[in-house]
């Protein structure tokens, strides 16, 4: 076995605590997780999945309020995506206290955290919605209860004209199937 000098083994040492140190630090966009037995510490890290497609609903709503008649909005994928396009995100809003009406989405843009949607107009009432996920999650899979998760300005307009305009926030309501 060959000799090894001592600036060669002085670089190896540096390198291999550098990889030790570089091992332990999460990368952007990951979430790290620890947990213990028996008094001993384990950590690993593992890319955070964002699934916010599903439905929502307004977080201590208002009664006699200026959106107590908004009733939900979902966002997913269409049920027949069409072959050979990319897929597309849809969604819809449900309002009104007796009749309840359904406004899809002529407008729908999901960035990173990101949320902004207009419907289409049903009897005059139209929405409009600009805001931002307030956590990442698999929402389906792992339902956050009755807590806020998204934030942001709500507007209602009828014929066009604004009539109402609040910041608030939504919860991920789980739909019994």
């Amino acid at each position: 076995m060959g000799k090894i000098d001592k600036h060669s083994l002085i670089s190896h040492r540096r390198i291999a605590l550098l990889l030790l140190c570089v091992g332990f630090l999460p990368l952007p966009n990951q979430i790290t997780f620890s947990g213990g037995m028996q008094g001993k510490r384990r950590s690993s890290t593992r890319q955070a999945k964002f699934e916010p497609f599903g439905t929502y609903a307004i977080y201590e709503r208002q009664e006699g309020g200026a959106f107590s008649d908004f009733n939900i909005f979902q966002i997913g994928y269409p049920r027949k995506p069409v072959k050979g396009q990319p897929d597309k995100i849809i969604g819809e809003a449900q309002f009104g206290k007796r009749d309840i009406l359904i406004a899809e989405f002529t407008s729908l843009k999901l960035i990173d955290t990101a949320l902004s949607f207009e419907t289409e107009e049903k009897a005059g009432i139209s929405y409009a919605f600009a805001g931002r996920f307030l956590r990442k999650g698999d929402f389906f899979k792992r339902p956050p209860g009755y807590t806020p998760v998204l934030e942001g300005m709500l507007i209602k307009k009828v014929n066009g004209k604004e009539v109402a305009k609040e910041n608030l926030k939504f919860y991920y309501e789980v739909i019994d199937k």
